[in-house]
């Protein structure tokens, strides 16, 4: 194609793997020159997992084929970055398309001129959930209020006057945004957002048999054990104490089960965690592991055969990636993702009695457990949601 592609946003973490990593290497695939101007700092997130530091100035990913432009900030607070010099790098570039990511972070804010937008197509890219907000505390959430108001007004008002397309990930955003911006500017908003749903990275995620009898074999799961797993960021607002309530329930039931956990993190709450899982006797039951890679990830998902979530998360659709049938406990914005009795369940009643008849339907032939077994790497499942297709639909008739 010979059309180059600009990813930018304030935070760009490939050892964690978020929308624009995915995106980054999806552009290359399908045919762009594609280069990410971001800063060396780690997001809030980030800081958690990742140890090492990143330096500013141009690098190259050679695995994948994308560059790296880096900036040292001249502010940074939270989630907010503030660098110079973006704009120039930006032209020096000279992209076709420009893809902001995170707005709000402010990193991006200089490219929303009337300037760059008749030189450039921009897209922005918005995943806002009043649940984020909820979970705070009651001050930090009176705060986000105030700058929701104030900041988000102007911000998001300025967004749909200076961006060719706005690309909506969840339906909730759409409400989000409609409350947010002027009564004036709602049909150009109409005109310009659609909504597409997040995806997952097709060359990392993907059943592999072998791979399965492995992770096993190292883990030491026997043949009659039926095998929970959850990827997530360990801590109080995931609940995982609630997941480890229904796996001592079913010990208690005397049923063979074994549950992986993977995000342990070197804090007081994972110790904490891990205290309560010796307290419900569950230490041969329950497998802790740290933040892994996607490869690593991978694989024990491939070794397990049930994956459940207390609630909507990006991990969920590289599990359904690997044909892991999935339960949500709370699934508004994963219903899209999660079909009733074809690869998973979701907005469970009774959790209990779901996880007992999942145990009993994995050694029925045509059950949907038994159907990823008979995968072969070259066969694409959910491949409506992988980042390929997303990526073509970004720039689809701009």
């Amino acid at each position: 194609m010979g059309k180059k592609v600009a990813i930018v946003s304030g935070h760009f973490m490939p050892e964690i793997g978020y929308q624009e990593v995915h995106l980054a290497k999806s552009f290359v695939k399908i045919g762009y020159e594609t280069r990410v101007f971001s800063s060396t700092v780690l997001s809030p997130n980030g800081k958690s997992i990742i140890n090492s530091n990143y330096k500013s100035g141009l690098s190259f990913d050679h695995r994948y084929g994308y560059s790296i432009c880096r900036f040292n900030p001249v502010f940074s607070f939270g989630a907010v970055v503030i660098v110079k010099e973006l704009v120039k790098a930006i032209d020096e570039f000279n992209p076709d398309y420009i893809i902001i990511i995170g707005i709000a972070k402010l990193f991006p804010l200089k490219i929303l001129s009337k300037e760059i937008y008749h030189k450039y197509k921009i897209i922005n890219i918005f995943g806002d959930s009043y649940q984020q907000i909820n979970q705070f505390g009651l001050i930090r959430r009176n705060v986000y209020r105030v700058y929701h108001r104030i900041l988000k007004y102007w911000l998001y008002n300025r967004v749909v006057d200076l961006s060719h397309r706005i690309i909506l990930n969840l339906p909730e955003t759409k409400k989000i945004f409609i409350d947010t911006i002027s009564r004036n500017r709602l049909n150009e908003f109409e005109n310009k957002s659609f909504l597409l749903h997040l995806g997952y990275d097709s060359d990392s995620f993907f059943f592999d048999h072998k791979l399965r009898e492995k992770i096993r074999f190292k883990e030491k799961i026997k043949k009659n054990e039926t095998v929970f797993i959850t990827t997530t960021r360990v801590n109080p607002l995931k609940k995982i104490d609630v997941i480890i309530n229904e796996i001592a329930i079913l010990k208690k039931a005397d049923l063979k089960v074994k549950y992986i956990i993977i995000g342990f993190q070197n804090d007081d709450y994972s110790n904490q965690l891990k205290s309560y899982i010796s307290k419900k006797g569950l230490e041969n039951n329950v497998i802790c592991l740290p933040f892994l890679s996607h490869k690593k990830i991978r694989g024990y998902y491939c070794a397990s055969d049930i994956g459940i979530w207390t609630q909507p998360a990006i991990s969920i659709q590289e599990a359904l990636g690997t044909g892991l049938p999935v339960i949500c406990l709370k699934g508004k914005a994963i219903s899209h993702v999660i079909k009733q009795n074809k690869n998973g369940w979701v907005k469970i009643k009774n959790i209990t009695s779901r996880l007992q008849k999942s145990i009993k339907e994995i050694n029925n032939k045509k059950s949907i457990f038994n159907k990823r077994h008979r995968l072969e790497r070259s066969l694409k499942i959910f491949d409506t949601l992988s980042y390929d297709n997303v990526s073509k639909k970004i720039l689809n008739d701009l």
